[in-house]
Parts: structure tokens; C-alpha cells; sequence
């Protein structure tokens, strides 16, 4: 399968490329569920398309347009969408089906991909997903092994399934914690990750601890099953991360998946990835839905690679060292943490002196092999270590040297468009007939140039093709690249190359007007079509109204007259646990709000052995006149039409 790797910024995608990425994804500053990460300008992303195209094979690039978009905000949007179209990028990953149709309209030759914020976790979603366009889908991260089988062996549209990185306590996409606490919604990039704090239980005196932390998932082990079912990619999480956690992370499983990997070697890589970043591990519930040690309750952040244990605290000449045996090899300049008893955080320093005891006295080693005892001078103002207390190795010189990659020179790489030209030389100057093509557009640009000038017949020799074809190729500063070139001088004459450089200049000026004047014009057109919100008087009065949904409709019986007064719609959740008495009393319920203010919701998260009673419960339900639904993602739609909707 493709490996899939994340680049939140430029270095990142250098990265993932040298080490392995047959993909990698990115965003933009806006519309990208990563808001806070580097991210990519246009000048940038230009540049890694066209050195991830350069390679051999090429690499793919997919944007990130993943966010739910407001209206106000569609003409950024489709100007957004028109920029990346014109650059080729591989494909868009989106949430938003607006985004998407907008896309499918205006842009039918940009390839979609579902991103795991659409929570498609089903089948018929994935039916669903593929009628509305999108060629690939990103299956919810909580799918077992089993299920994504059976997904696959459908054969409906090409799957993606994350391998590698942090996971969120919720469904991706259906997470409101940080939107409700702090007004920072995950659906618009702006996660607060508020599942990383501490919390208390409600029972008197329960302490604190990371309730909703979940460990990071880490499917190495299991790579040939995840290969085995077919998916047809394997995405790894982390666009806020480093560089260097890209590369080691990438480089892991390309080496897996090009194998075989002995234990040791796996091993070795795996421990290079925690020593850059690594919160515990888990694989999910890729072999049960029922695994329960998913959470990391005791800890939270990196923890590093376990080499050892404290073996003892030694005071010399002035300095407390650090004693222990180190399973990994140590150099200066490494960074070690070791656990504190009831603490959350484990106690971080840098190894600025190291120590072999029996060791011929002299200077201070700079590194020391795996299988020593070994003493690291500590911080003068260090906590107390627990004799016994893990010690993790949280950064390492030598992975930082392994992991270097190449970057290209700044302008070195863009997306460029091809230029026909037809040089004619006459007594009077230089005409030129220019043919650009734009993919994007389908289109190209026709120009008729006349430059000034004066060319007279040669004494010494007539302007050859090839020395007018260098000149003219001189194009590395713009879009344009220099691609037909014919020269017509019949008549042998002599131009100057400040003359040739001159028609250059004028050739470019004029391709970059037209181009300019194309974007514009395209961009005019596309928002003539929008359907956009109209804007309210200032100072005018405004008069709200609400709505409420409830997974517990007996509390409607406590709502007077008076409280359903401006209500815009009652929702009710079909899911409710005692379904007889749901369907026996909702004509009740909804007599005070009216059976035209009511809709039904279908669960946000529905899987494949729910199908069969929520198929017969929203039968009898359309059955009995109810034809105002709410849906949370593509499964539900597909259930409402498999009813008969």
C-alpha cells in the first residue's frame, strides 16, 4: 500500500519524502484542521509539488481542506480551490460536503479524498461517500481489522487507514470539548486538546489524573495483517510534529513495508521513534473493539525510550551523577528523563558530562556503549530519584544525524507552465508567436508579440536557434518554462542579446497579465454562482430563536406552555434506549412544539451490527409519517434510502 505521511511545514515534507513517503499531506493557513501547525503557503506548496512530481517514481501531494467553511467565508474558499487546482495538486482531503460539491461543480478534475473528520466507519457510508464524489476514503481510526476486511473486500472506493500517531478520546470530527469550553472548535482547526489535561472524578478525594488521554497508536507490529486486508493506504498522524519525528516515523514503516525487518532491527527503529516523540502505545481495537488500555491515565507528553533504571544517586567532587545501566548507547548532549513518584511529568535534563566507573581516569567520554553502567552528571537543582525509577532516553545525537535529508535550493523547484514560442526576425525587430498552456484550466494563452529594435544582416555571423533558444529558456524566476522554440531568419540577421533578453521580458510581463486577468475573471465567475447569506440591517432589531435536542424526551414533561414559545425545532434521537416507549409516546411529545417543528436524529456513530434494528426502527417511523431527519455523516444517509426515504 501507498505510505501516507504528514508534512506540517516545508522541512517536514523534505523529510517524509527522503525517508520513504510515497505521499505526503499538508494544509494551507486556512480551511486545515491543523490551524497551528507551520502549514504551507502557495509560493511553498508550488515548490513541494513540483519536487515531490520531480522524483522517480513521483511522490502524490494531497492538500487539507478539512475544516467546516461558513459561508461568508466560500469566496476565500474557491479562490483557495482555484490556486491548487492551477498548481496539480493530487488530491483534496475534506470534510465539509459543501466544500466538496463546490468542488465536484467548479473543479471536476480535482481528485477528492474523504478525510476522517467525515467519521465514515461503515460500509454503506463508504457507498455513500463514493456516490458524492470522493474516490478515496479515510476510515474512522476505531474500525477492527476484521471490519476494515470486510470494507475492502466491497471493493466500492480506495481506503485509507492511519498506522502511526496521536488519537482523539472521541469519533474524528464529533469531539465539541474544546468548542464548548474555550470556543476553539476541532472542525475548524482550533482543538485546545483539552483530553490532554488532568481531571478529577465526582467521588470524594479521587485524584487527579488524565482520564481522557489516550496513548498514541502504533501498528508496526501488525503491519502484515493492515496490509493484508487490502487498504490501499497507510496514513501516519502528525502535522504538528517535528521534522526529525517525521522522518524517523516515516522511515520505520518503509522499512517495514519493503522488509523483511529482523526483531532487532525493528526493535532499533521502533526506539528511535520514541526517543524523538512517544507517548505510550497501543494498537486500538485493530484485533478487539473491547480493548480497555487505551489510556494512559498515569502520564501525559513524551516520554522517550525506557533504557534503564536508577541504580543509585552518587555525590563527587561537588556534583550528584546519575548512575544506571544503559541499554542504548549515550552520547553528550542527550537528553534524559526519569520517572517522579506521583508526578505527571517525568524529570527532564541534557547529559552535559558522562562517566565510566573503573574506567582508566583521563578525559570524559563523549559516548558510551549500550550494555555499560554509566554515571551522568545532574542538574544542581534536581528533584529526589527514587531508586529503581525508569529512565528514558528523550533525545538523541545520533538519531538527529541519521535523520538528516536534503532540501532543495530556494526557488530551485515550482510549478511551471510550458511556452511554445515562434521567433521570427525581421529588418524591423522581433516578432514573436506565444502559445502557453494551462492544464488547470484546460485553456491556453495566444499572444502576438512585437518587440522594438533595429536587426540589420550579420557581419560575423546571423542569431542561431540554439543560442536564442538559451536565452529565451531563462525563465527559472516565473511560472513559465520554455518548452517549443522554433527560430525564423531566413534572411541571416544579426540581433543583439540585450535585444533577445528584452523580448523575454516583454514575453513574460504580457503571459503574466493574462494569466492575472484569467485567475480574475475565473474567480468572478465562480462566485456569481454563490448562494450567499444576506446581511442584516445594522441596529436593526434581531429576534432569536433555539432549538433543542435530547436523547431523553421524558423531560419534556416538564416544559410548560410558555417554554416552547420561538422554538425553531424539537430534535429527538431515534436511539433512545426504551424504543417501545419512544415510539408509543412520541406523537405526545411532539404535540406541544407541533409535528412540523419535529425532527429525528439517527446516533452520530452507527456500526455495521446496529444496521439491522435502526433499519427497522426508521422503517416504522417513515412508515408512521415522519419525514424530518438530522444526519451526522454519509452512514446515516445511506440508511434513510436503504428505509425507503
Amino acid at each position: 500500500p501507498e505510505l501516507l505521511a504528514p508534512a506540517g511545514g516545508p522541512d517536514a515534507g523534505y523529510a517524509a519524502l527522503h525517508f520513504g513517503a510515497d505521499a505526503i499531506y499538508l494544509g494551507l493557513d486556512r480551511f486545515s484542521a491543523r490551524a497551528d501547525a507551520e502549514n504551507f503557503t502557495l509560493e511553498s506548496l508550488s515548490a513541494i509539488i513540483a519536487y515531490a512530481h520531480a522524483l522517480r517514481p513521483a511522490r502524490r501531494v494531497y492538500l487539507t481542506l478539512n475544516t467546516l467553511v461558513k459561508e461568508r467565508e466560500l469566496p476565500h474558499l474557491l479562490e483557495t480551490m482555484a490556486a491548487v487546482a492551477e498548481l496539480g495538486v493530487d488530491a483534496l482531503i475534506v470534510q465539509d460536503l459543501g466544500v466538496a460539491g463546490l468542488a465536484r461543480r467548479h473543479f471536476p478534475g480535482l481528485r477528492l479524498h474523504a478525510s476522517t473528520q467525515l467519521a465514515v466507519h461503515g460500509l454503506d457510508g463508504v457507498r455513500m461517500a463514493r456516490r458524492l464524489g470522493f474516490a478515496r476514503v479515510t476510515l474512522a481510526r476505531e474500525l477492527t481489522l476484521r471490519e476494515i476486511t470486510q470494507i475492502v473486500h466491497a471493493d466500492v472506493a480506495e481506503l485509507e487507514v492511519f498506522t502511526h500517531g496521536a488519537l482523539c478520546y472521541c469519533y474524528s470530527g464529533l469531539c465539541l470539548f474544546s468548542s464548548m469550553l474555550l470556543g476553539r472548535s476541532g472542525n475548524r482547526g482550533r482543538c485546545a486538546y483539552l483530553c490532554r489535561e488532568s481531571f478529577a472524578g465526582m467521588a470524594p478525594g479521587q485524584a487527579h489524573d488524565f482520564m481522557f488521554s489516550m496513548k498514541d497508536l502504533a501498528l508496526a507490529d501488525c503491519l502484515p495483517e493492515l496490509c493484508g486486508t487490502g487498504v490501499h493506504s497507510l496514513k501516519i498522524e502528525g502535522r504538528k510534529k517535528s521534522p526529525l519525528y517525521v522522518a524517523v516515523v516515516t522511515r520505520l514503516y518503509r522499512r517495514l513495508l519493503d522488509g523483511p525487518v529482523s526483531a532487532d532491527e525493528l526493535q532499533e527503529l521502533a526506539n528511535d521513534v520514541k526517543v524523538v516523540f512517544s507517548r505510550e502505545w497501543t494498537d486500538l481495537y485493530v484485533h478487539t473493539p473491547r480493548n480497555h488500555q487505551v489510556v494512559d491515565r498515569r502520564f501525559m507528553g513524551h516520554r522517550g525510550c525506557r533504557i534503564g533504571q536508577v541504580g543509585a544517586v552518587i555525590r563527587r567532587a561537588g556534583c550528584d551523577w546519575l548512575q544506571f545501566r544503559t541499554a542504548r548507547a549515550l552520547e553528550l548532549h542527550d537528553g534524559l528523563q526519569v520517572d517522579l513518584p506521583d508526578q505527571p511529568r517525568p524529570y527532564g535534563f541534557a547529559v552535559t558530562a558522562l562517566h565510566v566507573p573503573q574506567a582508566p581516569a583521563g578525559r570524559s567520554p563523549v559516548r558510551v556503549p549500550a550494555g555499560r553502567t554509566v554515571e551522568v552528571a545532574l542538574p544542581p537543582d534536581h528533584p529526589p530519584l527514587d531508586q529503581s525509577a525508569p529512565v528514558y532516553c528523550s533525545s538523541s545525537q545520533l538519531v538527529k544525524k541519521l535523520a538528516r535529508f536534503p532540501r532543495p535550493r530556494p526557488g530551485q523547484y515550482r510549478v511551471r507552465y510550458p511556452v511554445a514560442v515562434c521567433l521570427r526576425v525581421a529588418a524591423d525587430g522581433l516578432q514573436s508567436q506565444v502559445v502557453a498552456g494551462l492544464p488547470w484550466a484546460g485553456t491556453e494563452i495566444r499572444l502576438n508579440l512585437t518587440g522594438p529594435g533595429h536587426a540589420p544582416p550579420a557581419r560575423s555571423g546571423p542569431l542561431t536557434e540554439d543560442a536564442a533558444r538559451r536565452i529565451f529558456a531563462q525563465l527559472q524566476d516565473t511560472v513559465w518554462s520554455l518548452g517549443e522554440f522554433k527560430l525564423e531568419n531566413d534572411e541571416g540577421r544579426f540581433v543583439p542579446v540585450s535585444a533577445l533578453k528584452e523580448a523575454r521580458r516583454e514575453l513574460v510581463a504580457a503571459l503574466d497579465e493574462h494569466l492575472r486577468l484569467r485567475r480574475e475573471q475565473l474567480l468572478r465567475d465562480l462566485c456569481r454562482g454563490l448562494d450567499m447569506p444576506g446581511e442584516s440591517s445594522p441596529g436593526g432589531a434581531q429576534h432569536w430563536r433555539w432549538s433543542l435536542k435530547t436523547d431523553q424526551p421524558e423531560c419534556l414533561a416538564d416544559f410548560e406552555e410558555a417554554d416552547w414559545r420561538d422554538l425553531d425545532e424539537l430534535v429527538l434521537d431515534v436511539t433512545a434506549p426504551r424504543w417501545d416507549e419512544f415510539a408509543v409516546r412520541l406523537a405526545a411529545w411532539s404535540a406541544a412544539p407541533g409535528h412540523a417543528r419535529v425532527r429525528l436524529a439517527l446516533p452520530m456513530i452507527m456500526r455495521e451490527w446496529e444496521r439491522t434494528s435502526l433499519l427497522r426502527r426508521v422503517r416504522s417511523l417513515l412508515a408512521a409519517g415522519w419525514r424530518r431527519w438530522e444526519l451526522s455523516n454519509p452512514y446515516g444517509w445511506a440508511l434513510l434510502e436503504a428505509a425507503g426515504a
